[in-house]
Parts: structure tokens; sequence; C-alpha cells
């Protein structure tokens, strides 16, 4: 169900009811290596917000003896809070790379996946070394050394428990903890706390490093794949057709008609061009021959610039005189001879091409 909504939400499919898509054409679909990384973001969307709001709940006190957890283990809850902080960062960047088919979003999804990847496990090392080293020194230290009155006291109410070893040693007065309290000391009760809590910490934080791994993972292998497009779609400009490359494109072609037609009937088809060209407009009285030869522009040695797409020079000067006199223009000529202005000339030209070189007309 959560699937089809969200595919409902951001796939591309044709439906009978848009009539904006052309019969035979549907829309796009996503690919696979965007499903994966759909999927993998929001697993790491979500524990990224619980993470987060399990912190911030710590913070403002909400949980039950959060006040142990933010005296005791401040160092803890700090690196917590970068982890989770950092970790919804960076599903939010996932989301814009996702959504947006944007491959630089998705290459600081990448690096913000190593970084919160780092911050992930921080949190789980510590509490681990502390827990499992010495943790009773490292309590005895903390009591008597970096806790102040009122740490002592937070700690005091929250265990119920009055003084280190008793009410006597060590203790914070209060309603609760004076000289005659029947309460007992806060050392046993401060250290199974401290292991719980250690425990927790280190098992929420190493618990996620396989998911997180895969994650990184995904997002290498699926990154630049997001869509099947090569690169920005942009021609490359080594292949880019320029003014000069054009220039020399026309002369050549011209060059290999007059050479085999001979100057004189070359001469004749550029003209038969020139007249066809004062007819057309003449009738359409509209300048319909943009990317026909112009009369300037005909001469075998002064062409102008005509905007085209990247020629294939192959295609273009591989035919001879036999293939090119009966069966080398197509119906509709090929892009180049179009933009070119070149097809016309060919298609009404060449009969008369044909007939002067079978009568051996060469006085014309």
């Amino acid at each position: 169900m959560f699937g089809r909504l969200f595919a409902g939400l951001f796939l591309k499919k044709a439906t009978k009811a848009d009539s904006t898509v052309p019969k035979g054409r549907e829309r796009l679909r996503w690919n696979k290596f965007k499903w994966a990384l759909f999927t993998t973001n929001i697993v790491l969307t979500v524990y990224a917000i619980g993470g987060l709001a399990g912190v911030l709940l710590t913070w403002a006190n909400v949980w039950e003896s959060s006040d142990v957890i933010r005296t005791a283990n401040s160092t803890e809850l700090v690196l917590a809070s970068i982890a989770a902080t950092l970790l919804l960062i960076t599903a939010i960047i996932g989301w814009c790379g996702i959504l947006l088919n944007n491959r630089a979003f998705l290459s600081f999804y990448n690096l913000f996946l190593w970084i919160s990847f780092a911050f992930l496990l921080a949190p789980g090392y510590v509490t681990y070394k502390k827990r499992t080293f010495n943790l009773e020194g490292k309590v005895n230290y903390m009591w008597s050394r970096d806790f102040d009155t009122d740490d002592r006291r937070e700690i005091q109410n929250s265990l119920s428990c009055c003084g280190y070893y008793n009410p006597f040693i060590e203790a914070a007065e209060s309603s609760r903890c004076y000289a005659r309290s029947t309460l007992p000391g806060c050392k046993g009760r401060f250290i199974r706390f401290q292991k719980n809590a250690l425990k927790r910490f280190y098992l929420c934080a190493f618990g996620l490093v396989i998911p997180h791994l895969l994650f990184i993972v995904t997002a290498l292998l699926s990154s630049n794949h997001i869509t099947y497009r090569f690169g920005k779609g942009l021609t490359p400009n080594a292949y880019r057709l320029d003014e000069a490359t054009a220039r020399s494109i026309k002369n050549d072609f011209l060059a290999q008609l007059s050479s085999m037609y001979g100057p004189d009937i070359l001469t004749d088809l550029l003209a038969n061009q020139r007249r066809r060209i004062s007819q057309l407009a003449s009738l359409e009285h509209t300048n319909s021959s943009t990317y026909l030869l112009s009369d300037n522009a005909l001469s075998p040695h002064s062409f102008d610039q005509v905007p085209l797409a990247p020629p294939n020079k192959g295609a273009l000067f591989k035919g001879r005189h036999d293939s090119f006199s009966s069966t080398g223009i197509s119906e509709k000529g090929s892009p180049l001879q179009q933009s070119l202005g070149l097809h016309d000339l060919m298609h009404h030209g060449a009969s008369d091409a044909r007939t002067s070189v079978e009568r051996g007309d060469t006085t014309r």
C-alpha cells in the first residue's frame, strides 16, 4: 500500500484520461537504480528521525531518569545528537537528488553517508569502551571528581538514593537526603543504571552499521544511473558543428558535384535553383527559404553560415556517380542536405544533369 501511494505520487505513467500523451507513447518510468535509492533512503529517513526524536526527548527530560543521562553521559548524548542530525541532513540531500534526478546532489549524498557513518560509530565506540573497561573505577571518579553538588542531587533524586555509599559519604543534602535518611547509597544503583544505559547506546549504534553500509554500497552503485541519460544530455564541444566546419562541408560537397558533372553543369544547376527560389518567394510572399542556399551563398566559393546538427561526413561523401545519379538521393534527403538546402538542388537538377551527361552536351 505504501509503495503504491508513492508510485502514484512520483511515477510518470500514461493514463487514458491523460490527453496530452500521444498515442503509442508512454511517459518515462523509474528504473531499478532509482527504486533502490528510493527504498534505502526511506529507511535512512525513518531511523534518522527516530534517533533525533529520542535524543531531543532526552534533552527535554521527558524520559524517566533522563537527568542521570544528561548529567553522567553528556558526551555520549552530544555525539548521538550530532549523528542523528547528520543522518537527517543526509536523507534530505538524498531526497533532493532522487526526486530531481540530480547527480550533483547524489554526489554530496554519498559523501554525507560516509560522514554520518563515522559519527554513528562514535557514540557506540565511546559507550562500549566505557562499559567494558573498568566501569566501576570510572563511576567512582565521576562521583568524586566530575560531579558537583547539584549533579549529585539530581542523580540522588532520580535514583532514589542518598550519598555514594551511605548518607554520610559525599552526599548532597535535599529534602529526601539527610543524615538520618534511610535511603541506600547511590553506588550500586548508579553502576547498574550505567551498565544498562551504555549497553543500549552501543547496541543502537552498532545495530545500524550493517544497514548503513548497505546504503553506502547502494548509493555508490546507483547514483550515476538515476537516469539512463549520459551526463546532462548536451552535445560535447568536440562534436558540435561550427561555422568553419559547415563551410568546409558545403565547399567539399559542391566540389564533388563539380568533379562529377563538370563546372558548366553545376552552374546550370545553381541557376535553376535560383529560379526556383524566386518562384517560391513570389508565390508564397514569405521568406520560406531560410535553410536554402541564397544567391550570394550559391557560389562554389562563398557560403553563409547555416545552423546544423552534427554531420555524418562519412555518409555524406561516400556516394559514387552512378549511385548519386540513380539511387543516391532519398525521397527526403539527409538532415544535413535539408539544412544545407542542397536536397532540392540535387533532386530538381539531377534530371537535367543526367540528360546533359547522356547527350554528351559539353558546350553548355
